[in-house]
């Protein structure tokens, strides 16, 4: 009767052992499970900030060189409502810096502050409008490769969720100044 004892104690004890483990490994597992689909959520957004940046930056390269030969960006030669839609994807990217790295809001924030000071000068008259965005093509240019420069960067490490949460636990935010328009 003892060896039917100890191999039936055995055996209780084995199952405990083992439920005990299962437990263990299928709560770690799911721990993991909901970490890896809470970084694909956060991936998601991310990519759609960045898309929103891409899709600025691919109306922004359209250039056109006028009569006196001075390029200006074709996004400009239009009224007000023209300009401020060819300028949307801007603002969606904007409202979505939670989702950016740090150095691109920075970066894309100085892009924003060339584009403010050109909208300050933009009327209903597309011929001022011309000569305004030609006397900022070189500001803007600079400004957009520097956003686009940015992009390729970030697109390096965008899978890096870890990496991005950290940065983002860390850094203060950007400086958003926004200046008066003085009539």
């Amino acid at each position: 009767m003892e060896t039917w004892e100890i191999v039936l104690s055995s055996a209780v004890i084995s199952t405990i052992v083992s439920c005990i483990a299962t437990l263990i490994i299928n709560s770690v597992s799911q721990k993991k499970m909901f970490k890896n689909d809470y970084y694909k959520k956060v991936l998601n957004k991310r990519m759609n900030a960045y898309q929103y940046i891409d899709n600025q930056l691919k109306t922004m390269k359209i250039t056109t060189l006028d009569e006196d030969a001075k390029p200006y960006h074709s996004m400009f030669y239009g009224d007000q409502d023209y300009i401020a839609a060819n300028q949307n994807d801007m603002m969606l990217a904007r409202v979505s810096g939670l989702w950016l790295s740090s150095d691109m809001e920075n970066a894309l924030s100085g892009l924003n502050k060339v584009l403010y000071e050109i909208n300050s000068n933009i009327t209903d008259d597309i011929n001022n409008n011309v000569v305004v965005a030609k006397n900022y093509y070189s500001q803007l240019a600079d400004a957009r490769d520097i956003v686009e420069n940015q992009m390729r960067k970030d697109m390096l490490e965008l899978y890096d969720v870890k990496g991005f949460l950290k940065e983002k636990k860390k850094h203060k935010g950007v400086d958003y100044q926004v200046k008066k328009h003085v009539s």
